[in-house]
């Protein structure tokens, strides 16, 4: 009996709070998200949705609401998000396409962009200009100058008075580069990268017999490259690329003729060919990207493999902050040395301070030598060893179509003593700076 009664008891007493609590389910939480959704309190409507999210609740009007708060919030990243679970359940809402379409461009996903716009209906194609079709989609034009070292360590530079041994050594003279690209959309799936890129640079050579006075020579070598790249997206957020970059190099060399019982020394040009190929694979991620891309050239004489490793983060979940960090391992041997391992990273820090301008900061640590950076497309042949980089880029959108860019970089070099047996030499080692400036103008279609 007594029993009875305590149970009658927590009954009663329980009741009214059963009672008053409200249900917590898919029509209550429809209601509450549309209601905050028509008002545009996106805090208030991000809140409701988590709080459903860890409840187990999931539809596609959530998703579609949570996704519109963040792109509200131009956070594009956490938009993607959920507008592709929406997705998920039902991807026949026009709006939504057209929502995932600009968080995808928004958040620089241009490839995953387009593959969007391909399954857009006639007239929302015509709204978003995203007609179909293959076609050129931006236009590279760049110009680089760069002073290598200095006239005054060029011409007081004496290796033989340091060394004993007879050898030679190479110091970087300045040079000049243009380059233009073409960034080509084959298909909603495949895009094409061309790069055509000619140089003039100036090399100063120092040869060394014991005994016998130092021989400098200067000499002009013309490089013609070309740089092909394609893009495949393979699925949802997911691409691969591959690729390769070919280098026809123009130098001069001496030649002894003998005739009519005399020898005369006459000046030709060499030519040398020197490629590499590369694939890779990239992921996007909420907040994030990595790729991971592998590479084998034959730079100088010398094969070289190399991997690189890179993740892009978006801490605001878009381009107003980002970071980019990039380590590359290279396994390969530099002249007159055994083969070596070298790592080299590279750290991008960019951000947008006006609606039209970005500046970015990047810095790289390790040596760099018969070196590639930006999937192959950037080539650090020299005869010198660069152990630092440092420099600092604008980014500059004079209109929507047009992009203008200044960079400016730092370099720190070492050029090396080599003996004629191919051993190294420190005692002819020489360390020098040297400046580097970009000017570049993209056209965007």
């Amino acid at each position: 009996m007594y029993r009875k009664i305590c149970i009658l008891i927590l009954v009663v007493l329980t009741a009214p709070t059963v009672a008053g609590q409200t249900p917590y389910g898919m029509p209550e939480v429809d209601a509450r998200t549309y209601a905050l959704w028509q008002s545009g309190d996106w805090n208030g409507l991000i809140a409701e949705g988590r709080s459903a999210l860890r409840n187990g609740i999931d539809f596609y009007y959530l998703r579609y609401r949570l996704g519109v708060a963040w792109y509200e919030k131009r956070n594009y990243q956490l938009a993607i998000r959920h507008f592709e679970r929406a997705a998920d359940f039902d991807f026949s809402d026009i709006t939504l396409k057209e929502y995932l379409y600009y968080a995808n461009l928004f958040a620089g996903r241009r490839i995953e962009a387009a593959f969007i716009a391909g399954d857009f209906p006639p007239s929302l194609q015509r709204k978003t200009g995203t007609e179909p079709g293959a076609g050129i989609r931006r236009l590279d034009l760049f110009l680089n100058l760069n002073n290598g070292a200095g006239n005054k360590l060029v011409s007081s530079h004496d290796p033989g008075g340091e060394s004993a041994a007879g050898g030679s050594q190479s110091l970087a003279g300045g040079h000049g580069f243009v380059s233009i690209g073409l960034l080509q959309q084959a298909s909603d799936r495949f895009w094409l990268y061309h790069a055509y890129s000619g140089m003039i640079k100036q090399n100063n050579l120092y040869l060394h017999t014991p005994g016998l006075p130092l021989s400098r020579e200067k000499s002009t070598v013309y490089l013609n490259q070309y740089y092909l790249s394609g893009t495949w997206r393979a699925a949802r957020n997911l691409e691969l690329y591959t690729g390769f970059h070919y280098l026809n190099i123009s130098f001069p060399a001496e030649q002894t003729v003998f005739r009519r019982g005399s020898s005369y020394s006459v000046t030709s040009r060499n030519f040398e060919h020197d490629y590499l190929f590369f694939a890779g694979i990239r992921r996007h991620f909420t907040g994030f990207t990595l790729s991971y891309s592998p590479q084998i050239s034959n730079l100088n004489n010398s094969v070289q493999y190399q991997q690189d490793l890179m993740a892009v983060f978006y801490p605001m979940g878009n381009l107003n902050l980002y970071f980019l960090t990039t380590l590359s391992h290279q396994n390969g041997a530099l002249p007159g040395l055994s083969r070596a391992n070298r790592l080299v990273a590279d750290q991008l820090a960019g951000a947008r301070l006006f609606p039209f301008l970005w500046l970015e900061a990047y810095a790289s640590l390790g040596n760099i030598h018969n070196f590639t950076t930006q999937s192959g497309l950037v080539v650090y042949n020299n005869s010198d060893i660069i152990s630092q980089r440092l420099g600092g880029r604008a980014l500059f959108y004079p209109g929507k179509k047009w992009l203008l860019r200044i960079d400016y970089t730092r370099f720190e070099n070492e050029s090396t003593y080599i003996t004629t047996t191919g051993a190294s030499d420190s005692a002819g080692r020489v360390l020098y700076n040297s400046y580097s400036l970009t000017f570049g103008i993209s056209w965007i279609f």
